[in-house]
């Protein structure tokens, strides 16, 4: 929501940056504790525009390519910093959590995700197949303004879910993009690409499109 916000383009990334620098030099729980806080601090103070309002759109895809920004060419942080604000379920300490049987809450949200996906999916098809169907399926219920899709070359459950997205967009009226990435790819298509997405979610926006 920061980034989104940011009166200078790149702040918040800066910021971040420094945030995570002193978490990697901290020794012990006390530092920790203390970097994680002067983090926090340092993200509070960027300066922000509190009468903008931004984009909403959602993150869903294959585990890695959401959560990787080395992977998925830093796609959130652009996002961002094209004045969306990002929402993704898919975090590693989520992930290990769950494999662990804890984060009751985030267990609840995948489940709520499944239970959607059912509505075009009749069965488990693996992975995060039906993640993505059914958080795009929440977030349009929710009122976002659209679904950012990731996946890597050839992901077969990801391929699927391609598919029925395009159908979720038609049914929910909001856009999804799917990005299908892979180590060939290059920063300026995903800058471009993402640029002139969030610009038909503005034009959308200024005509007075409603999502369902």
């Amino acid at each position: 929501m920061v980034r989104a916000r940011e009166l200078v383009q790149g702040s918040t990334q800066r910021g971040l940056l420094q945030a995570l620098r002193m978490l990697d030099e901290a020794q012990g729980g006390r530092e920790i504790t203390e970097a994680v806080q002067q983090g926090e601090h340092i993200i509070r103070e960027t300066k922000q525009d509190h009468g903008r309002r931004p984009l909403r759109v959602a993150i869903v895809g294959e585990l890695y390519t959401v959560m990787d920004p080395e992977i998925n060419g830093g796609v959130e942080q652009r996002l961002g910093e094209l004045g969306v604000e990002v929402t993704r379920s898919s975090w590693f300490s989520t992930h290990i959590n769950r494999s662990l049987g804890l984060g009751r809450e985030q267990k609840h949200e995948r489940l709520r995700f499944y239970r959607n996906s059912l509505e075009y999916l009749g069965y488990d098809v693996g992975a995060e197949c039906n993640t993505s169907v059914g958080e795009a399926i929440a977030r349009a219920r929710e009122g976002y303004d659209g679904v950012v899709h990731l996946m890597p070359f050839a992901c077969m459950p990801e391929t699927t879910a391609a598919a029925i997205l395009k159908q979720v967009s038609k049914d929910y009226h909001i856009p999804v993009l799917t990005l299908t990435l892979d180590e060939q790819d290059v920063e300026s298509r995903i800058q471009t690409i993402l640029e002139a997405f969030v610009d038909m979610l503005l034009w959308r926006r200024e005509r007075g499109v409603a999502a369902a």
